[in-house]
């Protein structure tokens, strides 16, 4: 089964094919700028596809990251990816974006807590179990403070952190609380195969009643 996979929850979003026949990528595309997800997505699945000599009716799936994360990103790429099912009859899954970057931990085998930065002195955050073929939920995904959320990381015995934080001095509290990052090594390559399970598991979402996964309101002229 081939699977794009689209995920712009943070400013460095990713595209990905993955044949799952093969058990590889088939290539790969990290975008650097929110602003210019609307120009730029489409173009680059195109590249990603010519490049194997494929087409969108090549495509089985479509795994969307569908949040929490960018406000901005996020409605973008849905409205991709339903443009794309909609004119391709393509099955879309829905993936929680803290659960697609946990299991990009799945070679460790173990609980792992994954947060993005949710401005304001908080984060997105939650707790996942991770198997090779399975995810299960420990903490939900919730807007957490920092305190909080290292909180439920140490109540749950969890030992290990994907994370997108930048600033070394928000970080330095999730390692002094014993949690060992275990940074850049997320892209949609996990996006997919964590997509392929559920959908294997579940079906494909209605793209009619799809929406993103803020977790926050969105609140004009309020910085983020």
């Amino acid at each position: 089964m081939l699977v794009l996979g689209l995920d712009t929850a943070t400013s460095i979003s990713s595209i990905a094919l993955y044949d799952s026949e093969l058990g590889r990528s088939l290539g790969e595309i990290s975008l650097e700028s929110i602003a210019r997800h609307s120009e730029k997505l489409i173009p680059n699945i195109d590249f990603l596809l010519s490049q194997k000599q494929l087409s969108y009716d090549s495509i089985d799936l479509i795994a969307i990251s569908i949040g929490p994360g960018s406000f901005t990103g996020l409605r973008v790429a849905l409205s991709t990816v339903k443009g794309i099912a909609y004119a391709s009859h393509k099955p879309v899954v829905a993936v929680d974006s803290l659960m697609a970057r946990a299991y990009a931990g799945v070679g460790i085998m173990d609980k792992v807590a994954s947060c993005l930065d949710a401005k304001r002195g908080e984060v997105f955050g939650g707790i996942f179990a991770v198997g090779s073929n399975n995810l299960s939920i420990i903490k939900e995904s919730a807007i957490f403070s920092i305190d909080n959320f290292i909180n439920s990381c140490i109540e749950s015995k969890t030992k290990f952190l994907v994370t997108d934080l930048a600033d070394q001095a928000v970080v330095k509290p999730f390692i002094d609380s014993g949690l060992k990052p275990i940074n850049d090594i997320y892209n949609s390559i996990f996006l997919c195969k964590l997509g392929l399970i559920i959908y294997n598991s579940s079906g494909a979402d209605d793209i009619n009643l799809l929406l993103p996964k803020y977790l926050r309101d969105f609140m004009p002229g309020l910085p983020r």
